[in-house]
């Protein structure tokens, strides 16, 4: 597996451009699947807690806990869209060592940067918000549910976003993982540039 690097070694050449942004067949793809994990993650919740006569409660009766619950929710949402692409800079930074680079097209934020990762690497940067924020909310989302706090929704629901937002990063890192253990990702963000010896060592 050749190294982490920001010049692609001698040999090496580009063989497979992935555009997410672009390629509608793939975006409407991912857009399903992530409406799917969403829901099907979303389903538990129904009874683990009895959801309708929590939200009568909440539209009958407004308390300052659940108003505050749902300011809480509402403010996570976007505090954590912004931590999710954090993370995925903060391993890009540690493997491709050279600046990280934040951006949003108007439908999806991105991170990218010029450096060129090995396969292992990649796909530990992709899984990365998944993997650290999951074990995050499933902690807060146990710890409040076994005090009965209305906050459990709360920390349930950030968690769902947290797979289901992750809909694009599980996608490439299985289509990475299928290729060939030699290759190198350039990920500018919104396109990855998949480099390699030659054209026909990776598998779809």
């Amino acid at each position: 597996m050749p190294e982490n690097c920001t010049i692609p070694p001698e040999g090496y050449m580009r063989i497979e451009q992935i555009d997410l942004q672009h390629n509608k067949k793939t975006s409407l793809f991912i857009n399903l699947f992530s409406v799917e994990l969403f829901i099907v993650f979303l389903v538990p919740l129904f009874f683990l807690t009895n959801v309708p006569s929590l939200l009568k409660g909440m539209i009958s009766d407004v308390s300052i806990e659940s108003l505050t619950a749902t300011v809480i929710l509402c403010a996570g949402i976007v505090i954590y869209l912004a931590l999710h692409e954090i993370t995925h800079g903060i391993f890009m930074k540690i493997f491709g060592k050279t600046k990280v680079n934040y951006g949003f097209n108007g439908l999806y934020a991105h991170t990218g940067s010029m450096a060129y990762l090995n396969k292992r690497s990649y796909i530990i940067t992709a899984l990365a918000p998944l993997v650290i924020w999951g074990i995050i909310f499933t902690a807060l989302a146990v710890h409040t549910y076994i005090y009965n706090s209305v906050y459990f929704h709360v920390c349930y629901v950030l968690g769902v976003i947290n797979i289901s937002g992750s809909a694009g990063d599980m996608y490439m890192a299985v289509r990475i993982s299928r290729m060939d253990r030699k290759i190198l990702i350039k990920d500018s963000g919104t396109n990855m540039m998949i480099y390699g010896t030659h054209a026909d060592n990776y598998e779809m």
